[in-house]
């Protein structure tokens, strides 16, 4: 898969037509890569606690998770609904804000909408055009082709573990297994059994700091963890619904300051609303 936002994750699924890839129109209109927008401030979390209390709460959390009722029926694709914000590569570079749509089907054939926003996330997007439109492109993967990595995610958390690598390698400790979790669910909607799974490789990772409760930039509270890296100089947070161990949100902020930030205070690189996820019988459908 390739990068998406610069600094977040496996796989941008939806920005614009790859190789192998039919937009729906068969234009050759692109996704632009930047919106404009003021930079959005990191998350402010509470102190980090005990890690044995990290694990206790996120194996609390997992059983919460596991006893969650299903919200969506079956169906013959996966869908998944988020929204974007990354940071420009360089100094004086725009933002990029993206609403990222994806449906897939076992045979992963499927098909992705992304439309630019004007402002950071959250923003109300209107239903999905039929086509490409100046904003939106609509992307048509044929079988195969839908870029993921992970194809079922196992309820077993060890073999979990085992796809998460695949997914970020090893070598890249907690902070890599908070990313391969990010990653998963922006292409899954994953069922309280692997929502389960995700939060006990979590607790089993050494490095994964409790949070405390947040309020996301979606204003809903959730659980936040949150992994340093770098010697200090990158931290990663997720934040977790306390009722059903859904992701929320996703951030990478720069804790020792951004090279292109004049203050070198702490800057937010990128982030990663989890807005809607669940199953429907065709793609272009909402669940």
């Amino acid at each position: 898969m390739v990068v998406v936002l610069g600094a977040i994750g496996a796989g941008h699924l939806t920005g614009g037509v790859a190789e192998d890839e039919t937009p729906a129109t068969g234009s050759s209109h692109m996704v632009p890569t930047s919106a404009p927008g003021d930079t959005p401030s990191p998350l402010v979390l509470s102190t980090v606690g005990d890690p044995s209390a990290t694990r206790a709460h996120l194996v609390a959390l997992a059983t919460v998770a596991g006893r969650a009722r299903e919200t969506t029926g079956p169906g013959a694709y996966a869908y998944v609904h988020v929204q974007s914000w990354a940071a420009g590569q360089s100094r004086g570079a725009s933002p990029t804000s993206r609403d990222e749509r994806l449906w897939w089907a076992a045979d992963r054939s499927g098909r992705a909408a992304t439309t630019v926003l004007s402002q950071p996330p959250p923003v109300p997007v209107p239903t999905v055009p039929e086509a490409s439109t100046s904003d939106t492109t609509i992307t048509t993967y044929k079988p195969g082709k839908v870029p993921v990595v992970v194809d079922a995610p196992s309820v077993q958390a060890p073999l979990l573990a085992f796809q998460l690598a695949d997914q970020q390698p090893l070598s890249e400790g907690p902070r890599g297994v908070l990313r391969a979790v990010a990653d998963l669910y922006r292409s899954h909607h994953l069922d309280p059994a692997q929502r389960a799974a995700a939060l006990k490789v979590l607790a089993d990772t050494d490095g994964v700091d409790y949070r405390g409760t947040v309020v996301d930039r979606s204003g809903r509270s959730g659980i936040a963890v949150s992994v340093d890296s770098d010697g200090g100089a990158t931290r990663d947070v997720a934040v977790f619904d306390p009722r059903a161990g859904r992701l929320l949100s996703y951030e990478r902020v720069e804790l020792v300051g951004a090279a292109t930030s004049p203050s070198r205070s702490p800057a937010l690189v990128a982030y990663v609303l989890y807005l809607n996820s669940g199953r429907t019988e065709t793609a272009g459908a909402i669940p």
